[in-house]
């Protein structure tokens, strides 16, 4: 797999972010914890920035749920260019059905 620099996840977590009209990180924060995933916003402000990204493949497809919720035009390619950002590869077809994509 092709290695992709830290800061393109940053900056598509921020277009992702702000086409999802998710206005704060603290706002992002509060709709991770509705997922049960508490993040403290300093972790939010690293990913945006492209300083760190997640590791665990299950916090990204978290990120992905939330994105998928409030952006209706999602297209899977741009969910797999996320996923790449983040050195996870694409969406598997059982991560596709588990997230309504077809």
């Amino acid at each position: 797999m092709k290695e992709i620099p830290y800061k393109q996840f940053g900056q598509l977590f921020k277009k992702l972010r702000l086409q999802a009209e998710i206005a704060s990180l603290t706002e992002f924060g509060r709709l991770l914890a509705s997922k049960s995933y508490i993040v403290e916003d300093s972790f939010l402000s690293h990913w945006q920035t492209g300083r760190k990204i997640p590791k665990r493949r299950e916090v990204l497809l978290v990120l992905i749920s939330i994105f998928r919720e409030k952006i209706n035009h999602l297209t899977i390619g741009e969910i797999n260019n996320f996923l790449e950002s983040a050195n996870q590869g694409n969406l598997t077809d059982k991560e596709l059905k588990t997230l309504q994509l077809f």
